[in-house]
């Protein structure tokens, strides 16, 4: 067993790509595994009587061949990531869904038009690809120290 410390350590690990930087972690996990990449995406207002929704990403993960969902945290279904991220009091859901993807340029593409709007450009790719690798570098680190994959019984091939 590892000391207090370490354990602390892969908890605040697991937070941090739960939490804030799950989109480079999906893509780290589709590069161990192969898997598809998912998004729960929603448009959500304050409360109920907000006039304004917001759309966004609430959250990044793979999904194995079996249908269970990959992140940070471990496995899980699709029903537990939906209490997990969208069983809040902070917020009012007015929609959700999943969107998936491929391959990495289709998720790339599907961020950049989240997060930038329109359509992919080779500046905004270039951009995009900057902030994002040294993030993918971490999460291609917190894949290997979590023991997230690869499993060869759940990975494609």
């Amino acid at each position: 067993m590892h000391p207090p410390s370490y354990e602390q350590h892969l908890q605040a690990v697991r937070e941090r790509f739960a939490l804030g930087q799950c989109y480079p972690m999906a893509l780290a996990l589709h590069e161990a595994t192969g898997w598809k990449i998912g998004c729960l995406v929603a448009t959500w207002k304050h409360t109920a009587q907000s006039e304004n929704t917001i759309r966004s990403i609430a959250h990044a993960y793979a999904i194995a061949p079996d249908g269970t969902v990959l992140d940070a945290l471990g496995p899980s279904t699709r029903s537990e990531l939906i209490d997990r991220y969208f069983r809040s009091t902070h917020r009012h859901v007015c929609s959700a869904w999943e969107e998936t993807f491929d391959d990495e340029m289709q998720y790339r593409d599907f961020l950049l038009r989240e997060f930038v709007g329109g359509d992919p450009t080779p500046g905004n790719r270039e951009e995009f690809d900057g902030m994002m690798l040294p993030l993918l570098e971490n999460a291609r680190e917190a894949v290997a120290e979590l023991g997230l994959a690869p499993n060869p019984a759940l990975t494609c091939g």
